[in-house]
């Protein structure tokens, strides 16, 4: 295996963990359980996360390439599709990255966005480190879970949070 593919698995590995450590979430799939249990065809969602009626579908790329408009596309595509299969609610797609959005996939994002009620699509980005781009997704997470009342902000995620380096 390649050095940037094993990143990637460390990378995708690591937000799976932090995920299933948090403990808020009735259940954490990986992509290869997504595609078992709803359908061969999503492809683009590494992470589904399920919260009483609602899902949170996770596409993460810890590559020195910028995501590109058609790569965004097709997980919003497949965020949508894997809602309506779960019959839960979309909360929010988080497209994850080490590398910030193409000027293409922000258009792509916003249009997007656009058409809903809310934003409900984000970029979050960070080339620190691998830990902490994955702990940004949790507090992320936490954050937006809070402010829709969702989660009681007394919660301590600090044990899942690391020092970075």
């Amino acid at each position: 295996m390649q050095a940037a593919q094993k990143l990637g698995t460390k990378f995708e590995d690591t937000v799976h963990e932090k995920l299933v450590q948090s403990n808020y979430f009735d259940e954490v799939l990986r992509e290869k359980e997504i595609i078992k249990r709803y359908s061969r065809s999503i492809t683009t969602c590494d992470h589904a996360v399920f919260f009483d009626k609602y899902i949170i579908t996770i596409q993460d790329k810890w590559e020195e390439s910028t995501p590109i408009g058609n790569l965004v596309k097709s997980f919003i595509k497949d965020s949508r599709r894997l809602a309506i299969k779960s019959k839960k609610q979309l909360l929010y797609g988080l497209y994850v990255s080490k590398k910030p959005f193409t000027l293409n996939a922000n258009d792509v994002i916003k249009t997007e966005n656009d058409d809903e009620d809310e934003y409900i699509f984000y970029n979050i980005t960070n080339s620190t480190s691998i830990d902490a781009l994955s702990d940004d997704v949790v507090k992320f997470i936490q954050d937006k879970l809070i402010i829709m009342g969702l989660l009681k902000d007394n919660v301590d995620i600090t044990w899942i949070l690391k020092d970075h380096q």
